[in-house]
C-alpha cells in the first residue's frame, strides 16, 4: 500500500514537471504577462498551490524588501515574515480552492494592507493564486468592493477602491 501510495505520488509530480516543461519561458504568452507584470506600480505576489512563490514585482520586492531574483521558487515562509506567509498563503489557498476572489488584511512592518487574491489558471488548471497588494482603505465600503459577476457569467467586474484626496467624494474604478 505505501509503495503505490509513493508511485501514484511520484507519477503526479512526473506529470506536473512534464507540464511545466511544456510551458518554455521564451513563448510570447509568458514574456507578455512578465512584461506586464514587470511594469506595475502595484505589488503583485503569484503563489502555487504549495505555497511556492510563483513571481513577485519590483514592487512588491521592494515592499517585503526581499531580493526578487532569489526569492522566485522558495516556500513564502522563507521569503516573508511568518504573519505575511500565513496570510498570502490563507488568501492564495481559498482563492485556489473554491475558485473565487479572495480579500484579506495584510499586515506588514506596522502597516495593513488590503490584499485581493484570484485563482492563477492556466489552460484551465487552477496552478495558484495572484495577490495584488495595496493600501488598507477602511473608508471604502465593502459591498462597493465586492467582486460582480458580468453578464456573460464569464468572469468578475473587481472594483479597485481610489481615495480622492482633492474633494470629499470617492471614486470606485471597475477593471475587467
Amino acid at each position: 500500500m505505501k509503495m503505490e501510495f509513493m508511485e501514484h505520488t511520484l507519477s503526479e509530480h512526473e506529470k506536473r514537471l512534464t507540464s511545466l516543461k511544456s510551458h518554455h519561458p521564451c513563448d510570447e504568452d509568458t514574456l507578455t504577462a512578465a512584461r506586464i507584470l514587470k511594469s506595475l506600480p502595484t505589488p503583485v505576489v503569484a503563489l502555487s498551490l504549495s505555497g511556492d512563490l510563483i513571481a513577485l514585482n519590483r514592487a512588491a520586492a521592494v515592499l517585503f524588501e526581499v531580493d526578487q531574483e532569489n526569492a522566485v521558487g522558495q516556500p513564502a515562509e522563507e521569503v516573508f515574515s511568518t504573519g505575511c506567509a500565513h496570510t498570502l498563503k490563507k488568501i492564495a489557498r481559498r482563492s485556489a480552492d473554491f475558485c473565487v476572489v479572495s480579500r484579506a488584511t495584510l499586515t506588514h512592518a506596522d502597516r495593513d494592507y488590503a490584499a485581493l487574491a484570484a485563482p492563477l489558471r492556466h489552460d484551465g488548471i487552477v496552478s495558484g493564486a495572484v495577490v495584488v497588494i495595496g493600501p488598507s482603505t477602511p473608508s471604502a465600503p465593502a459591498r462597493d468592493l465586492a467582486p460582480v459577476r458580468t453578464a456573460d457569467g464569464a468572469g468578475y467586474w473587481v472594483p479597485i477602491y481610489i481615495p480622492n484626496s482633492s474633494d470629499t467624494s470617492d471614486t470606485t474604478i471597475h477593471f475587467r
